[in-house]
C-alpha cells in the first residue's frame, strides 16, 4: 500500500510502540491521526511525526467508551477529508495473579475492576475502532484500506512452575494461579509483538472481511 498522503489512525500513539508506529508511518508520507489521553505525550509524538517529514494531529478520545470513538472517526475524516487505515495499537496491563494462596489462606484475589478495565480497552476498543473505521472507509469512498491490531504481550509467558518459583523467592510457600491467554496469542511464536491485519478492498465489500493476502472470512 502507497502510503503517500493516505490518513492513517494510529491509537495508544503517546508513546513506546504507538509512537515508533506513527513516526515511521509519517516518515513514510501518511497523514497521521494520532490518538492517546494523554495530552503531553501527543504532543511530543505529533512533534516528531512532523520532524520526520509528515503530517500529524493529536486526538485525545478513551477507545473503550463508544460515543468517543464514534466522535473521534467523524472528527478526523472532518479534519483530514478520508480515512485509508487504522492501527489499533492502544493497550493496558493490570499484572496480577487471579488468586494468591499462602501458607493456607487466601492472600488477594483478582478484582472484576481489574480484568473488565483489560477487556474494555484491548478488546471493546479493538472493536469499536474497527467498526468506525471500516464505516467511514466506506462513507468517504476510500477504494482502499488497512486495519492492523497490534498485540501486546509479555516477551515470555510464565508458565505453572515458574510462577511458583517466583513465589518462592518472595519468601513463604505461596502458590498462585494466573490467568491464561492462550486463546488470545498470536500465532506468530518469535518476538514480543504480533499483529493481525485485515484488507478492505471495496470491490468486495459485500463479501465480508478480505485479510491479507488471503481469501474472505467465512
Amino acid at each position: 500500500m502507497d502510503l503517500n498522503n493516505k490518513v492513517v489512525v494510529v491509537t495508544g500513539a503517546g508513546r513506546g510502540l504507538g509512537r515508533a508506529i506513527a513516526v515511521n508511518l509519517a516518515a513514510r508520507g501518511a497523514r497521521l491521526a494520532c490518538v492517546d489521553l494523554n495530552e503531553d505525550d501527543l504532543r511530543d509524538t505529533v512533534a516528531r511525526c512532523e520532524s520526520a517529514g509528515g503530517e500529524a494531529r493529536s486526538y485525545l478520545a478513551n477507545v473503550a467508551r463508544e460515543e468517543a470513538v464514534t466522535a473521534l472517526f467523524e472528527e478526523v475524516v472532518a479534519d483530514f477529508g478520508g480515512l485509508h487505515g487504522l492501527v489499533n495499537n492502544a493497550g493496558i496491563t493490570r499484572d496480577g495473579l487471579l488468586v494468591k494462596y499462602k501458607d493456607g489462606e487466601l492472600q488477594s484475589a483478582m478484582s472484576l475492576q481489574q480484568w473488565q478495565a483489560v477487556i474494555d480497552v484491548n478488546l471493546t476498543g479493538v472493536f469499536l475502532c474497527g467498526r468506525e473505521a471500516a464505516r467511514c472507509m466506506l462513507e468517504s469512498g476510500v477504494e482502499e484500506g488497512v486495519i492492523v491490531n497490534i498485540l501486546h504481550r509479555p516477551p515470555r509467558q510464565l508458565r505453572a512452575d515458574q510462577l511458583r518459583r517466583r513465589q518462592g523467592r518472595r519468601g513463604g510457600h505461596g502458590r498462585g494461579l494466573g490467568p491464561g491467554t492462550g486463546a488470545l496469542q498470536h500465532p506468530h511464536r518469535g518476538g514480543g509483538t504480533g499483529h493481525n491485519q485485515h484488507r478492505y478492498d471495496r470491490r468486495h465489500e459485500t463479501g465480508g472481511p478480505r485479510p491479507a493476502g488471503g481469501r474472505r472470512a467465512a
